[in-house]
């Protein structure tokens, strides 16, 4: 790519953001649009007024925006979408810069809910379905929200260590979406209980989505499960977000049980392609970027 003083900027702000797999997916797809345009990190530690100052000055007009400052993002945002309000958090800040005003208008919004809801849906409907979450986290909250909001769930349960922050959880959402069928799982439970005032049974699991760290190489309970393996029943769809490794613990035993696994990698595709059509209003080719996740996914795991 030959960069020119006049490109517009895009990157991704975060601390660290060394790992991140985003400046190539989006630079090649700024390089097959033939767009003036580049995405770099930008590892900042901290946050404050003097970056939202630099934002409106600067030649930047778009972000992704990763651990730890995606609380920021949508505090600092002059404007923001439904998913941001429910969340408290944004992934991604858009500068508008406008002939004639002289302050610019910096929008949030949160593609990681959109980008999971489409990783499912990829292994079919989720309308009407029963879907157990292991987590309570930011990434929890906003898949739950945008299931809630868009796909018209039978349930959601909200599974995890903490009942405390499990309750909180299941409260805040049913505050900020009226009628949510969301609950929290009881403790110790190896199937979805009768829903509340409808079902006298116990209720089928249809979907299983684990949003926490275990899985991940590098925590110390790597090889923990999140959820009970009675779950794990035939043609259940599993979908683990963590995508290092591809196959986590959680998803090999999925795979053993004939579930049905959705890679925790097609969040992370889906969430940047969504990002991308905000940045530029045209979609990349997902093609081209999957095959450069998937390489870059399996060269860090043989690093290993």
């Amino acid at each position: 790519m030959e960069i020119r003083g006049s490109a517009r900027l895009y990157g991704i702000l975060g601390h660290p953001v060394k790992h991140s797999l985003s400046p190539r997916l989006h630079n090649q797809g700024f390089a097959a649009l033939k767009s003036d345009s580049i995405y770099i990190p930008f590892d900042v530690d901290r946050t404050g007024p003097f970056l939202k100052r630099f934002l409106y000055s600067s030649n930047i007009h778009g972000l992704s925006v990763t651990i730890p400052h995606k609380l920021w993002a949508y505090r600092a945002s002059d404007s923001s979408d439904r998913l941001s309000q429910i969340c408290g958090a944004s992934n991604t800040l858009l500068i508008h810069k406008k002939a004639g005003k002289a302050t610019p208008i910096l929008e949030a919004r949160n593609s990681d809910g959109p980008g999971a809801v489409q990783a499912l849906k990829e292994a079919g409907s989720i309308r009407g379905k029963n879907i157990l979450i292991s987590g309570y986290g930011g990434s929890a909250r906003a898949i739950a929200a945008q299931i809630l909001l868009e796909e018209k769930p039978a349930s959601i349960w909200i599974a995890g260590r903490n009942a405390t922050k499990i309750k909180r959880f299941v409260r805040d959402l049913k505050k900020a979406i009226k009628g949510a069928p969301i609950f929290a799982l009881p403790a110790g439970a190896t199937s979805l209980p009768a829903l509340p005032g409808i079902s006298a049974g116990a209720v089928k699991t249809d979907i299983i989505i684990q949003t926490t760290p275990l899985g991940m190489s590098s925590h110390a309970d790597a090889n923990t499960l999140p959820v009970s393996e009675a779950f794990l029943k035939k043609g259940t769809v599993v979908f683990d977000i963590v995508y290092s490794p591809m196959m986590t613990p959680l998803l090999t035993l999925a795979k053993k049980r004939k579930c049905k696994i959705v890679y925790g990698y097609r969040m992370l595709l889906h969430q940047a392609v969504y990002q991308f059509q905000w940045f530029t209003g045209k979609k990349p080719n997902v093609a081209a970027w999957e095959k450069i996740l998937k390489s870059d996914l399996a060269s860090k795991n043989r690093k290993r």
